[in-house]
């Protein structure tokens, strides 16, 4: 966490305090401290954020996937000028940053806080829509107070190819279900409230971000995702073409959800109606519970939020940066779900487990041994991580005992199933069982 210590003002309209990161001191606004939208805004519980962002373009200007030579790297809302400065003062010459912010406070701050650091950074003072518009970049970070909707379009028009995009959004009312129709409004998607809202909302902002991108031809790889408390970051990298676009496009579904159960399925890539949706489900409250349970939500998107090799990169680099301490744990944890492993050796459902399989509703058993061979083959080389977690408190049988989450994976493991924890949730757990498979296992499990 960052250190604190009493400084001078500015002026008299502005108290300032001065605030080190991970070696660069900051003056910034003493009253943006507090969870309060002004100028000179400071967030200390965001330097985990800052942090791997700073790492992603560490291995981005390494890659030579840049355009530009230093790398262009620009921070669009820059309040304090702290992760522009981080990225200078631990890259060096390898990066060629600007910082930006509209509010003349802001930028009065940024630049005493450049020449307090004897950082060599270009501080502009512009609209961040027209900036984006006006100046290409091969790597871009938005740092969102509130929703990230309004920057999109100007976001996604002229950035390099192959560049990257990060962008933090903290405190946004559209993404957990508390005003559905501001989503809708925003991102073009419908949610609630469910267990999984924060990998729900990610996946409701990648979709508009692919929707912003395909209008100007361009598609997106989505290269890492965190979510600290109530922020959601998300990186990706920017891929040029209209092949690209269409390919991104077909990966934007709609999810139907059990709003008993929570239970949840995408929809299929088709353009075809869907004849009685509750069959993509493993659940049965449709037919055990009067009333409508079934509900639509999204579309989200329902591609893959981690990419192994990039996260693996960003753990080697983490080695010479102050704050591999802060993080490394966090990273660890989303490497390990990205990966999402199965135990070595196991391809078959763990006759252990009593009765596992007379109970686990397994459609391919009628189908021959060697398709389901070759099926099972596939899902274990399937590189990406299922899509949503499950949390144990909604779905684990009540009791005076919890069932530990580690014991969780770790029986879903021997049944032959992919799963992990999950970063989102430290009483989830991640797999590519249903939700029946998941609580037959469940039940199995020692406490």
């Amino acid at each position: 966490m960052a250190d604190l210590c009493v400084s001078g003002s500015m002026d008299n309209a502005t108290n300032l305090i001065e605030v080190t990161e991970f070696g660069v001191c900051l003056n910034v606004n003493k009253d943006s401290l507090s969870p309060k939208r002004n100028e000179g805004y400071y967030c200390q519980d965001m330097d985990i954020n800052r942090a791997i962002v700073a790492t992603a373009l560490s291995v981005f200007a390494d890659s030579g996937d840049s355009v530009f030579s230093p790398v262009k790297c620009i921070d669009v809302i820059g309040s304090t000028g702290v992760a522009g400065l981080l990225w200078k003062k631990h890259l060096g010459e390898k990066v060629d940053v600007h910082i930006n912010d509209a509010h003349e406070t802001s930028h009065e701050i940024i630049s005493q806080n450049s020449r307090n650091n004897n950082l060599d950074v270009n501080v502009h003072k512009k609209d961040p829509c027209i900036l984006l518009h006006e100046m290409p970049f091969s790597f871009v970070y938005l740092d969102c107070h509130t929703d990230a909707a309004f920057f999109l379009d100007s976001l996604m028009r002229n950035v390099a190819k192959q560049g990257l995009v990060a962008i933090s959004t903290k405190d946004d009312g559209a993404l957990y279900g508390r005003t559905p129709e501001i989503a809708l409004r925003n991102y073009g998607g419908t949610i609630t409230r469910t267990f999984y809202s924060k990998e729900l909302a990610a996946r409701l902002i990648i979709a508009g971000m692919v929707r912003s991108a395909a209008i100007h031809n361009k598609g997106l790889q989505v290269l890492c995702v965190l979510s600290v408390k109530s922020t959601i970051t998300i990186i990706l990298r920017i891929l040029k073409g209209p092949a690209q676009a269409n390919a991104c496009l077909t990966k934007i579904k709609s999810l139907v959800h059990c709003s008993m159960c929570e239970d949840r399925a995408f929809y299929p890539c088709s353009i075809y109606p869907v004849q009685n949706p509750e069959k993509l489900l493993s659940c049965k409250c449709v037919v055990n519970t009067p009333g409508k349970v079934i509900v639509n939500l999204g579309p989200v998107w329902a591609g893959q939020l981690f990419n192994m090799n990039f996260i693996s990169e960003m753990m080697h680099h983490l080695k010479k940066f102050p704050w591999m301490n802060k993080i490394k744990e966090t990273m660890e944890a989303i490497l390990i779900e990205s990966r999402c492993p199965k135990l070595r050796g196991e391809t078959t459902v763990d006759k252990s487990i009593p009765s596992i399989q007379e109970s686990l509703p397994l459609i391919q058993d009628k189908e021959p041994p060697c398709k389901k061979k070759k099926k099972e083959d596939a899902q274990s080389n399937n590189s990406e991580e299922p899509c949503f977690y499950f949390n144990l408190h909604k779905h684990c049988p009540k009791g005076p005992k919890m069932v530990k989450a580690s014991n969780v994976v770790l029986s879903l493991q021997k049944a032959g199933f992919r799963a992990s924890r999950t970063h989102f949730d430290p009483l989830a757990v991640r797999t590519n069982a249903t939700l029946a498979e998941l609580i037959n296992v469940i039940a199995h499990t020692p406490k």
